[in-house]
């Protein structure tokens, strides 16, 4: 028997063989994971299926597909009378030989009463297995096979199943002379071991699979964490209860030989009074290997565990970042076919949350479309097609008055728009003044109503769904005859339905017209066609992160969410039901915003200007030839071949000046008379003229053999200032001692090309003329600063650390030792001038490290902050930790930030929740502890020795003494969150994901400020990190893209 391969036409097949085995209309049957199927039956036909008759049953007036979706959707908490809904796990049988377990426990059970034991026992197996390893890989392993008892894995399925289940098994197979062995004592065991696991109803065998029919439970642990997390939090018991449930499951399989399987919060189910069941099938350890057809035991939920190679491969693109994003990519001529696709190819499909940076590194760049992003959110927050509470949805972007005008304001949300701001503040004001947990102060009530879902899709639901769920009474005129007229309406967002689906507009019902298109789209296919376009446009695309930041971002939480009037309901009601489906935040900081078209075309073909001097042409050559050099010398050659001599009609230049050249100077700098000129390296006669080293005659070209080498002349152009560097110098020669403002002109000096993702930090060594740079690549380059070129040079790394094994987000130089410590969680130790490793601090022991500072000179020091609160003092002379301090003694959050006083007297420390505190770090007592912000402490600076500043995503910055705590007034100035500061003698650079850089003077509340938005052609991408370079007056950016710019 040959298995079956993956893709979409095995998920028809598998459904199809469930109907027919089973006797189940196909349109009651919905796939929910790789291997189940949740059908809806009447009461009849279950109990016909316990007797073993499942074809007995007669099928009367059958639902419509819309009355099935309802009562299949994952939100529907449960069905009427007679209809129930069932989980269908199936086996697919396999002719394989396989390994039969031996019979015996996993481990020794006399043994787990005490921690000696299971210790004693753990460290047993681990040699055991240590052994078994090495014996395998040097001696082959296949005499160690031999000792095995080997059988069919279907055979051995079908055992196990008689065995465990007896009462349950039924059998269609036609070819019923099989022969069962005598049940091992092992496997005849009671069913009260399988008491946290999903009862098995009855068991069906046909040709191909073994179906195992059992009651269907709609939430997993997943959907508690992520929807119901109050669950948990509210309560220490609660979460104890659960892990003990699992621990209890797993020590039972584990004491009958029976392996647990691949468990994960997804295959973990559990009921509104938190019981706990596994929904893995405990044949794990039956099964054939992968090269079979995959582990049949992996039973995730609402997920697809495989991905199509035909899906994954249509486009024949490269894989970029991640298993799921090649199946991104356009897959069509037009955007609504590449819309059609993709919903077809991702039914049932769950994105992993760790590759949501890809996705929106992918966006960001113009990699992927707009509509696939969104739905990707969707995905990855839940929703679920179908589900009329919980289906995904999409921003409404324009009012349909015309084809290109009438664009919605992305800035704020669907519901306040319909609303107003005056009603939110009346209803959020109003729900404030009352105590009782009924009324919870809030904005939005939900982002899509299970209503509004059926008002958008009236037109193809019946009418029994539309009276249950919209209004008892058929009122046909009282649904939106138009789309403009639904779009005023409604104070939720659109469905993808209204982008991919032109069936929706026409109604099945005589008395409810189809609805109506605006009078500029011919068709309904027509429609479709023009609103994804806009969906897709600049003017959309340049405004949908802050769509996303009110759908699935950081304005659905905290001040950003009552700045932006988007407090939503179910993320503050705190509630202690089981469900699974709600608001999901996804990111807790801004949106990157995706870049501009024009910032990603590319450069257009050279080509010469009419009327172009000769000098122009030389030079423009020697900028747009890449073999410049080959050309002239070729060419020089060929010259000398046709006229040995100079033409006597060929005049010599004429010099323009009598200059000296300076010796060691650039030969562009000359000495006349008692003073220093910059002059033009061409000298301009009647036919002849000279760029650089190389002269050039009327005819084709002159060169002087002994200045022809590229080495040479690329050494004479380094030597010269050129561009953007003679600008910058002649600026800064110019200035007065007295001018101490930080004067950000924007002049761009060297670009730093090397890293593959985001800049996470950025440190500068005391002679600024090299810096150190931490990446989201896993890497740590080491660069220098070069005064030479026109400001258009890209220049590679030095050295590269590459031993980081996770996203490195801090790296910091420490002078009086000459070593780096970068930190990826762990602290790494290395030598920057040998690229020796001195020490990588990983261990057990240490908690992982979410923020590094180094102490000031000459101190040795290096602090660390750990996810538990706690400040750890590393000494880089020792390599190792000397001391620690406790930062808090409340529940105050993450560490995101920590600074030290120059004197380093004291350490400040900021929370995730806002919350500051100062430690005294001569005592290492606790100086003070309060609530600084109403969000996450972005930034912290120390400013003097009694003063530091603060930025949150409150989007304020503060200034405070450590002597009184209490916050001066705030630096006003930057409009958006500061997620880069930096000092430069009083004054305070700050930076913003927006790319703009802000200068304060001071302190002082009268101090000015100055905001420059970065121009496009000088920085590219989003600004993550910034360092100042005081001595130069220049800065280094880092962006998301992976290069750093210096500019002044």
């Amino acid at each position: 028997m040959t298995s079956v391969s993956s893709g979409t036409g095995v998920r028809m097949e598998h459904r199809d063989e469930i109907s027919r085995a089973l006797n189940i209309p196909r349109e009651y049957t919905r796939r929910i994971s790789k291997t189940r199927v949740v059908c809806l039956v009447s009461d009849d036909w279950l109990q016909l299926a316990l007797q073993g008759n499942v074809d007995g049953h007669k099928w009367g007036h059958l639902l419509t597909v819309p009355e099935c979706d309802r009562l299949l959707a994952l939100s529907t908490g449960t069905t009427q009378h007679p209809w129930l809904r069932i989980s269908v796990k199936s086996i697919l049988k396999s002719d394989q030989l396989i390994d039969w377990p031996q019979d015996e426990a996993m481990y020794n059970p006399e043994l787990d009463a005490s921690l000696l034991g299971h210790l004693s026992e753990t460290s047993k197996e681990n040699f055991q297995n240590l052994w078994r390893s090495a014996y395998e890989r040097y001696h082959g392993g296949e005499e160690d096979k031999m000792t095995h008892r080997q059988t069919q894995f279907t055979e051995a399925v079908r055992q196990y199943l008689q065995q465990i289940h007896p009462q349950a098994y039924n059998s269609l197979n036609k070819h019923k002379n099989h022969q069962v062995d005598p049940p091992s004592d092992r496997l005849t065991v009671p069913s009260t071991f399988l008491q946290n696991t999903v009862p098995i109803l009855t068991i069906v065998e046909t040709d191909v699979y073994f179906h195992l029919i059992q009651p269907y439970f709609a939430q997993s642990l997943h959907d508690v964490v992520t929807f119901s997390p109050s669950i948990f939090e509210s309560s220490f018991s609660k979460p104890l209860f659960v892990l003990y449930q699992i621990l209890q499951s797993m020590r039972m399989f584990h004491k009958h030989g029976l392996s647990a399987g691949d468990l994960n919060m997804r295959n973990i189910l559990i009921d509104h009074k938190l019981w706990v069941y596994l929904a893995n099938v405990p044949v794990g350890l039956i099964c054939p290997s992968a090269g079979s057809g995959g582990s049949q035991d992996s039973d995730t939920l609402n997920t697809l565990e495989s991905q199509p190679a035909t899906l994954a491969g249509q486009t024949g693109d490269q894989v970029m970042t991640g298993p799921l994003l090649q199946r991104l990519r356009s897959e069509s001529d037009t955007m609504v076919e590449d819309a059609r696709k993709y919903l077809q190819s991702s039914q049932n499909l769950k994105f992993e949350i760790k590759y949501l940076p890809d996705f929106v590194e992918q966006w960001v760049n113009r990699k992927i479309s707009n509509f696939r992003y969104l739905m990707v959110l969707n995905t990855l927050a839940g929703r679920r097609a179908g589900d009329p509470n919980h289906h995904p949805v999409l921003p409404w972007v324009m009012d349909f008055s015309g084809p290109d005008y009438g664009f919605r304001d992305l800035k704020k949300s669907k519901y306040r728009l319909n609303k107003g701001d005056n009603q939110l503040d009346l209803t959020y004001e109003a729900f404030s003044g009352l105590s009782d947990d009924s009324h919870i102060p809030h904005h939005v009530s939900d982002v899509l109503s299970d209503i509004t879902y059926y008002v958008y899709k009236a037109r193809r639901t019946p009418k029994s769904i539309l009276c249950t769920h919209v209004r008892s009474r058929w009122v046909p005129n009282e649904y939106p005859s138009s789309m403009q007229r639904m779009q005023e309406w409604t104070p939720d967002e659109c469905i993808p339905e209204f982008f991919t689906d032109p069936t929706i507009f026409t109604s099945m019902h005589e008395d409810l017209p189809d609805l109506e298109l605006p009078p500029w789209s011919k068709t309904a296919e027509d429609f479709i066609s023009k609103h994804m376009e806009v969906l897709e446009s600049e003017q959309v695309s340049s405004c949908l992160h802050h769509w996303v930041d009110l759908t699935f971002g950081f304005k659905l939480t905290g001040s950003a969410a009552v700045k932006s009037k988007n407090v939503n309901l179910q993320l503050v009601d705190e509630h202690k039901h089981v469900t699974n489906r709600g608001v999901v935040q996804l990111f807790n900081v801004p949106h990157p915003h995706r870049t501009p078209v024009s910032q990603r075309t590319g450069h257009k073909p050279p080509r010469l200007l009419k009327n172009m001097l000769p000098s122009q042409v030389s030079i423009y050559m020697e900028h747009c030839l890449p073999n410049d050099d080959m050309i002239r010398q070729l060419c020089s050659q060929y010259d000398g071949e046709l006229s040995p001599t100079q033409s006597s009609d060929s005049e010599p230049p004429s010099p323009v000046h009598e200059a000296t050249p300076v010796l060691g100077i650039g030969s562009n700098v000359a000495l006349l008379g008692n003073r220093i000129q910059l002059t033009s390296s061409t000298a301009q006669g009647s036919d002849a003229f000279k760029v650089g080293p190389i002269h050039r005659n009327s005819r084709i070209l002159r060169v002087d053999p002994d200045e022809t080498r590229i080495e040479q002349k690329e050494h004479q152009k380094r030597r010269h200032l050129r561009g953007n560097w003679l600008a910058y110098w002649e600026h800064e020669l110019g200035l007065s001692e007295r001018d101490t403002m930080f004067n950000f002109k924007q002049i761009k000096l060297q670009t730093f090309e090397g890293h593959s993702s985001s800049i996470r930090s950025l440190t500068v060594l005391d002679n600024e003329n090299s810096f150190i740079t931490a990446s989201k690549d896993k890497t740590v380059k080491l660069w220098s600063i070069k005064s030479y070129g026109d400001g258009a040079h890209k220049s590679k790394c030095q050295w590269t650390y590459q031993h980081h094994k996770k996203s490195v987000f801090s790296v910091a130089y420490l002078e009086s030792v000459r070593l780096v410590a970068s930190c990826d969680s762990t602290v790494h130790i290395w030598d920057p001038f040998t690229g020796d490793i001195v020490r990588r601090l990983e261990s057990s022991r240490y908690s992982p490290v979410t923020a590094l500072i180094p102490c000031p000179s000459p101190s040795t020091m290096i602090i660390t902050a750990t996810n538990d609160s706690t400040l750890r003092f590393l000494d880089l002379r020792a390599a190792s930790y000397a001391h620690e301090y406790k930062c808090t003694t409340s529940t105050a959050g993450l560490i995101r930030c920590v600074t030290v006083s120059p004197d380093s007297h004291w350490v400040s420390v900021g929370f995730s929740s806002g919350m500051l505190s100062i430690i005294d770090l001569r005592t290492g007592i606790m100086m003070k502890s309060w609530k600084g912000h109403e969000g996450d402490i972005l930034q912290m600076k120390a400013y003097n020795k009694t003063t530091f500043l603060t930025s949150s995503f409150d989007q304020t910055m503060k200034i405070w003494n450590t002597e009184d705590s209490k916050d001066l007034p705030c630096l006003k100035g930057q409009s958006e969150p500061v997620h880069c500061m930096s000092l430069y003698k009083n004054q305070i650079i700050s930076g913003t994901t927006g790319n703009k850089i802000g200068v304060h003077a001071s302190i002082e509340n009268q101090a000015s400020f100055t905001v420059t938005k970065l121009k496009a052609d000088t920085f590219k991408g989003v600004l993550t990190s910034m360092a100042i370079l005081p001595m130069n007056r220049t800065v280094l950016l880092g962006a998301d893209n992976g290069s750093v710019r210096l500019l002044c």
